[in-house]
C-alpha cells in the first residue's frame, strides 16, 4: 500500500498546483515526507503526506486539521514551523519548514554516544520546544530522535506536533493500539492511558539516555514486550552502559524516567534549566524548588556514589505547583533492586534518614521565608511582567488564550491575585493573550465556473473575490475560471481574497505576415557620347521599379566624345534605361542577390 501512495505522488509531482515534489527525505509509519518547492512563494519546503490508510477516516481528517492548525500557531526557534494544511484530491498533507540537516537518530547511528555537553544542549532545546507547546496546551506524544532535526549550527528543531494526537481517533484505536513509538513511549501511554504533559518529558528522558549511552534503555523481542518494560521495569543505570556519565546527567535521566508522571519534573522548563547547567559543566542545582532525594543511588564515573555525596542532598518544603502540570508528588524515585545491593540499600537508607533528620532540623531552625506582595500584571506586556517577577525573585508559568480585546502577548489574568502575599521563589500563573481567534475556512474549488458563480461560491465560504487576470485558454470556456490562488483545499482566514485567472477563450490566429521588405540594389551606367552630332547632346537615365513606377535619375547635356558614368540605386528588381536626345540607347536589370 505504501508503494502505491509513493508512486502516485511521484507521478503527480505537483500538489494543489503549488507544491512541486522533488524527492523523499523521510518515511514513517504515518507519513512520507518530501522535499518540495512552493512555486507561489518560491521557497523550499517539506511536504508530509499522510499514509493512504488514514485518508478515508473522516474523524481522523477532522482531528488532523484541528491539531495541525493548533501546531501551526507554535512559533519557536526549536519547533519546525507549519506553513499549510492541505488536501489534493485524496492526498492529505502538511507543508512545513524544510530543515537542512539529519535527524537525531541518524546522528546517533553515525557518531555513537554523544559528548555529554552536546547531548545536554540538544535536550535543553527540545525541552524549550516542549515549554512552548505545553504553554499552548499541546502534548507532542511522540518525542523521539527521528522527530528531532539538527540544523546548521547544532540547532535542534522538533517536528510532527499534533500528528500523534490526530491518530488517536476512536476508529483507529478501537483495537487499543498504542499511539507513539514504543521504544520511547511513557508508562501511562504503554498502559493505554491518556498522555499528559509529563509523558513528553519521559520520552525526552529516553532520548537523553540514548544520546549519552548510544543504546535504548529497553529492548525486547516485540513491541509489546518493550512497552511492558516501560510500564513495569526500571532501566539500567546509564553509567553501567557507558562509563563517564556524570552524576548530574544521570539524575536528570532518572527524574524524567520515573514510572509515575507525578514524580517526574514538574515542567519542561525545570528540565531545560537542569540540562542547561549540565551543558555549561555545572552541577544540577539541588537548591531548586523541588525534591532531589533519590532512594536509588546515583553514579559518578560508573561507580556508586558513597555517603560523602549524600550530604549534598537537600529536602525542601512543598511550594506552589506549576499550573501546567497535575499536582506532583514530592516523593523520591523508586530504587532499583539488584543482586547484592540489599546491604548497600540498608546502609544508604540509614544514611539518608540521618541526613534528612539533620537537614530537617536545620530547616526548622531557619527563619521563615520572606513574603512578597504579588504585583498587578493584568494588561501588561508579557516581557515587562517577566522582568518584574524576576526582580522580585518569583517564578512564573504561562499559558495562552485567544482574546478579542487584550493585545497579543499581554496578560489576561494571573494567579495568585494582585495584593496577595506569597513566599519568594513561588510560582505565578500567567494567562497571556494569543490575540483574536483566527477563524479559518477551506478554500472551495471554483475552477471552470463563470466569474459570477465563483464569486457567490467564495462569499458563501466567507471569502472575497480578489484580483482577476485574463489569458487565452483552449480547454476552459471563455469567461470561466482557469485557476485560483490559493487553490482549493487550503485553510485560510475568512474575509481573505482569492485571486482568479479567467479564460479569454481560444487565442485567435495570428495576422498574415507582412510582405518581405525589398532589398536594395545598385549598379552603374557607363556611356560615351558619339563624336558625330551637335555640339551638345542630352543624356538621360530612367529607373523603373518592380511596381512599374518610373523615375528619372540623371538628365544632363554633354559634348561629343565625353564619357558619362551614372550610379543607380533601387528597391528590389529595378529596370534601368538610358536615352540620348530622347532616343533609347541602352537598358539593363538590377536584381537582388
Amino acid at each position: 500500500m505504501h508503494c502505491v501512495v509513493r508512486w502516485s505522488l511521484q507521478m503527480k509531482k505537483v500538489l494543489n498546483e503549488r507544491y512541486q515534489l522533488k524527492h523523499v527525505v523521510g518515511e514513517g509509519g504515518m507519513a512520507v515526507t518530501y522535499a518540495a518547492l512552493d512555486q507561489l512563494l518560491e521557497r523550499d519546503v517539506a511536504v508530509k503526506v499522510m499514509r493512504k490508510q488514514f485518508w478515508a477516516d473522516e474523524e481522523f481528517i477532522h482531528r488532523f486539521r484541528r491539531e495541525a492548525q493548533a501546531a501551526a500557531k507554535l512559533s519557536h526557534p526549536n519547533i519546525c514551523g507549519v506553513f499549510d494544511i492541505c488536501q489534493d484530491e485524496d492526498a492529505l498533507y502538511i507543508v512545513m519548514e524544510l530543515v537542512d540537516g539529519p535527524n537525531l537518530k541518524q546522528v546517533i547511528r553515525q557518531e555513537g554516544p554523544l559528548d555529554e555537553a552536546r547531548a545536554a544542549g540538544i535536550g535543553k532545546q527540545v525541552a524549550h520546544a516542549l515549554v512552548k507547546a505545553h504553554e499552548n496546551r499541546i502534548i507532542h506524544r511522540d518525542i523521539k530522535p527521528h522527530n528531532i532535526l539538527i540544523a546548521d549550527g547544532g540547532i535542534a528543531k522538533v517536528t510532527d506536533f499534533g500528528i500523534a494526537r490526530a491518530v488517536e481517533s476512536d476508529s483507529l484505536t478501537k483495537t487499543h493500539a498504542i499511539v507513539g513509538t514504543v521504544q520511547y513511549i511513557s508508562p501511562e501511554q504503554a498502559r493505554g492511558e491518556p498522555a499528559v504533559y509529563a509523558s513528553d518529558l519521559y520520552s525526552l528522558g529516553v532520548v537523553l539516555y540514548e544520546m549519552v549511552t548510544g543504546e535504548l534503555p529497553f529492548s525486547g523481542e516485540n513491541p509489546v514486550s518493550v512497552a511492558l518494560k516501560h510500564a513495569e521495569e526500571e532501566p539500567p543505570a546509564p553509567s553501567e552502559r557507558r562509563a563517564g556519565v556524570s552524576r548530574a546527567m544521570e539524575y536528570v535521566i532518572y527524574k524524567a524516567l520515573q514510572k509515575s508522571a507525578r514524580k517526574r519534573y514538574s515542567s519542561a522548563l525545570d528540565m531545560a534549566q537542569d540540562l542547561e547547567r549540565i551543558e555549561k559543566g555545572k552541577e544540577v542545582d539541588e537548591d531548586a524548588d523541588r525534591t532531589v532525594v533519590l532512594s536509588r543511588p546515583l553514579a559518578t564515573g560508573g561507580k556508586k556514589v558513597g555517603a560523602e555525596s549524600l550530604d549534598r542532598t537537600m529536602i525542601r518544603p512543598p511550594s506552589v505547583q506549576d499550573v501546567r502540570y497535575d499536582e506532583r508528588e514530592r516523593t523520591p524515585p523508586r530504587p532499583i533492586e539488584r543482586p547484592g545491593s540489599a546491604a548497600m540499600g540498608w546502609v544508604l537508607g540509614i544514611l539518608l534518614a540521618l541526613v534528612a533528620a539533620g537537614v530537617g532540623l536545620m530547616v526548622a531552625q531557619k527563619a521563615q521565608p520572606e513574603l512578597v506582595l504579588v504585583p498587578n500584571l493584568v494588561g501588561r506586556p508579557l516581557s515587562e511582567a517577566e522582568q518584574e517577577l524576576s526582580a522580585l525573585n518569583l517564578r512564573w508559568s504561562t499559558q495562552g488564550e485567544y482574546h478579542e480585546t487584550v493585545p497579543l502577548d499581554h496578560i489576561i489574568s494571573q494567579m495568585p491575585r494582585p495584593g496577595e502575599q506569597i513566599e519568594e521563589s513561588a510560582v505565578i500563573s500567567l494567562t497571556r493573550s494569543l490575540g483574536p481567534q483566527v477563524d479559518l475556512t477551506q478554500v472551495p474549488d471554483v475552477t471552470n465556473m463563470a466569474v459570477a458563480a465563483a464569486k457567490r461560491t467564495l462569499m458563501n465560504q466567507g471569502l472575497l473575490l480578489g484580483g482577476t487576470t485574463k489569458e487565452f485558454n483552449t480547454t476552459v470556456a471563455k469567461g470561466n475560471v482557469i485557476r485560483q490562488s490559493p487553490s482549493a483545499g487550503h485553510m485560510i482566514e475568512k474575509n481573505m481574497p482569492v485571486d482568479l485567472s479567467i479564460s479569454k477563450g481560444e487565442k485567435p490566429p495570428p495576422p498574415p505576415p507582412p510582405p518581405p521588405a525589398s532589398q536594395d540594389v545598385e549598379g552603374a551606367i557607363e556611356y560615351t557620347i558619339p563624336d558625330s552630332g551637335p555640339d551638345e547632346m542630352t543624356f538621360r537615365v530612367v529607373t523603373v521599379d518592380q511596381d512599374g513606377n518610373e523615375k528619372t535619375v540623371y538628365d544632363r547635356a554633354h559634348a561629343p566624345g565625353e564619357s558619362v558614368s551614372v550610379k543607380v540605386r533601387g528597391k528590389g528588381k529595378t529596370t534601368v534605361r538610358w536615352y540620348l536626345q530622347d532616343n533609347l540607347v541602352g537598358e539593363k536589370e538590377l536584381v537582388p542577390e
